[in-house]
């Protein structure tokens, strides 16, 4: 349903290849989300047809059609022709078949390579080159020089073997090499020969930049509590996970899975540069644009404010959340958090209520472990300001 309405949006040529994912968070299907644990990114809908339809339009899905129908008129010209109805009905029950399958899964790279052999065994046999007049299809500077023809094959086949096989084999093998000596450090020195192994892994291909940006990312975080580096090593290491950052975004400026990275960087470091938590604002308010709908943002986007201590910010978006998804329990907490920056206490039990509901409903618990911990950082605040009622609550809840 959600991604017919990117359909409705770009209807004839569709979002482009590998493109569902912006689709997909422009019209985040809400009821996918249940809390900060869901999982909220899907790069394909289950559904062939609506893949191609999404990313190629009604032209790209009525080629994709094309193969099959195709495919099954020859074949049962063939059958008329020859008679032959195991051969023929088999390939005809398969593609019947595979169509069919098509409306519940995505094919990946496994399937494809055997799915394309198929096409290419079938369309072999179905097509007799000796039906054709070889003059009409080729192109007659090459006729009779067939170096020529060997030399440009060859040519085309070194430029692609190199460009998507060998280069991304290698980038790839020094990416694997470089996060497995950054987890592993215990002398100094190790770290600028792992630091210098990621940059040219990234240098060499485009293919994958994002993920290996997201995989320094996560490096970042251990080599900063490596004991072994030096304050200067651990420097490097943040600068240049920093710039690459700020690098692969201006290349996909709406990538919003992508750019969430940046955001965390910005959260868990805004301590380090006080600009950060402005840039994190930003940053998300950008994104939220791009995907109106996802909570997570939002739920983001409110720490930030809570960071910056601007209350009437994070106030606004706990009203927008509670409009938008009222069933999910991290939007009361935000409440909660509000509220005792503001000494008003008021709302925090009806919405520890809210909260202990939607936990009895899907877990039958009143609160998780991590919740009583939350209870217990916040019964010290109440006791400072002698509310009785809200400090019995606690006391029988925790």
């Amino acid at each position: 349903r959600n991604s017919l309405k990117g359909v409705k949006e770009k209807p004839f040529l569709g979002w482009g290849e590998e493109n569902f994912i912006y689709v997909f968070n422009k019209y985040f299907p809400l009821e996918i989300y249940h809390d900060t644990g869901s999982e909220t990114w899907f790069d394909r809908p289950h559904n062939i047809y609506i893949l191609h339809l999404v990313q190629g339009g009604i032209i790209g899905l009525g080629l994709y059609l094309a193969i099959f129908i195709s495919l099954i008129f020859l074949l049962y010209k063939r059958y008329i022709k020859d008679n032959d109805w195991l051969f023929n009905f088999f390939w005809l029950s398969f593609l019947i078949a595979f169509m069919f399958h098509n409306l519940f899964v995505f094919n990946n790279l496994n399937t494809n390579i055997v799915f394309y052999l198929i096409l290419s065994y079938l369309f072999s046999l179905i097509f007799n080159k000796d039906d054709y007049k070889e003059d009409k299809y080729s192109l007659s500077f090459f006729k009779d020089r067939e170096y020529l023809r060997i030399a440009l094959s060859s040519t085309i086949f070194l430029l692609f073997f190199t460009i998507f096989f060998y280069l991304p084999f290698k980038s790839n093998k020094l990416l694997v090499n470089s996060s497995q000596g950054m987890a592993s450090i215990i002398e100094a020195g190790q770290l600028q020969k792992n630091l210098d192994a990621w940059e040219k892994s990234f240098s060499i291909s485009y293919l994958g930049d994002k993920e290996k940006v997201g995989q320094l990312t996560q490096n970042l975080y251990h080599l900063l509590n490596n004991p072994y580096l030096s304050k200067e090593e651990k420097t490097k290491a943040f600068n240049l996970t920093y710039n690459y950052l700020e690098k692969v975004r201006e290349r996909y400026p709406e990538d919003v899975k992508f750019n969430i990275f940046l955001t965390q960087f910005y959260y868990n470091f805004y301590q380090v540069d006080s600009t950060f938590i402005d840039n994190n604002i930003n940053l998300l308010n950008e994104l939220s644009s791009l995907a109106p709908q996802r909570p997570d943002l939002y739920l983001f986007l409110a720490d930030s404010y809570l960071l910056k201590n601007d209350l009437k910010a994070a106030q606004a978006i706990y009203h927008k959340l509670k409009d938008l998804i009222p069933h999910i329990k991290e939007i009361y907490w935000l409440k909660i958090k509000i509220d005792l920056l503001n000494n008003d206490f008021k709302e925090i039990i009806p919405n520890l209520e809210n909260i202990k509901n939607i936990n009895l409903e899907k877990r039958d618990i009143y609160f998780t472990d991590a919740e009583h911990q939350l209870l217990n950082n916040f019964k010290e605040l109440v006791e400072k300001n002698n509310n009785q009622e809200l400090l019995e609550y606690l006391n029988n809840s925790i």
